[in-house]
């Protein structure tokens, strides 16, 4: 596309528009993966638009054609319907992706000391090519499961004569992960280390940082910058939580994610949403 066709394209089509912190290659490899996405999902993903800043390369826009999200969703809900093994599928597949990468960096980590630079370069571009691959599947995300909101929620509440949001409130909660969501898992065992800092258990303290260690090391990491997460930094992160906030307010908010997410899981149980109205959402395909 030229640069009028890329304007006429903007002023005639809706978008979704997320911003974040990325460098270059990290973009290239990811964009070019869901240029070449219609190999995994079968739906023609182009065009995609990326606005970098050379002012400030640290930031960057992605701009996502809405109709084009809106088609990959609702086909990989009607497939689903279909065939409910598609999904699993897909999902298998970009595991067994990740695993060849893995296989390959430890490959070039088992002869890294050894390396010229014509193998370095090998390594480089088939790392390059496998990531570009592994990320045809990212796409599917991308859709933040409208299919929901715009298959589900309107043939629940027709067949419940709800209103929507009704609808979509009950099945915001069947849908709902029974256990906690990564970030707050990782804020409670954030918390728990500040607590037991603070109250020199250190045995517990050793305990909960091996597990973070584990569970969490990437989470300082975007597509932007690399930050390792080690012993030193959650210890000194952990102090000046304390020190900012106190030990009664990290209690409190320890508490508190506990607390909502044992509520969530009673309106589930307690029959909140109505016994009448829980086994049509359970099968999906029967809406």
């Amino acid at each position: 596309m030229n640069l009028k066709e890329v304007e006429k394209f903007i002023k005639n089509n809706e978008f979704d528009v997320q911003s974040a912190m990325a460098s270059f290659l990290a973009v290239d490899l990811v964009y070019s993966g869901y240029a070449k996405s219609q190999k995994v999902h079968k739906v023609k993903y182009v065009p995609i638009l990326v606005y970098l800043s050379f002012k400030n390369l640290s930031s960057f826009y992605q701009i996502l054609p809405k109709k084009s999200l809106d088609k990959l969703s609702k086909k990989i809900y009607i497939d689903f319907l279909k065939n409910p093994k598609s999904l699993t599928k897909l999902i298998n597949d970009h595991h067994k992706k990740a695993k060849e990468i893995d296989a390959l960096w430890e490959k070039y980590d088992e002869e890294a000391d050894n390396l010229n630079e014509e193998k370095m370069l090998f390594y480089f571009e088939k790392t390059a090519k496998e990531f570009i691959n592994w990320w045809m599947w990212g796409i599917i995300g991308e859709d933040k499961c409208e299919a929901v909101n715009t298959e589900v929620v309107p043939r629940f509440q027709k067949r419940h004569s709800l209103t929507y949001d009704k609808a979509k409130e009950i099945i915001d909660v069947l849908a709902h992960p029974d256990e906690l969501t990564f970030f707050n898992q990782e804020r409670l065992l954030f918390l728990e280390v500040c607590q037991n800092i603070s109250a020199k258990k250190n045995k517990l303290l050793e305990k909960n940082i091996i597990e973070y260690l584990n569970k969490f090391f990437w989470i300082k990491t975007d597509f932007y910058n690399t930050k390792k997460v080690t012993r030193a930094t959650i210890i000194a992160d952990a102090q000046r939580e304390i020190k900012q906030k106190g030990l009664s307010q990290i209690n409190s908010e320890s508490q508190s994610i506990k607390k909502n997410n044992k509520l969530r899981l009673r309106k589930f149980s307690a029959g909140l949403i109505g016994e009448n109205l829980l086994m049509p959402v359970i099968f999906v395909g029967h809406f």
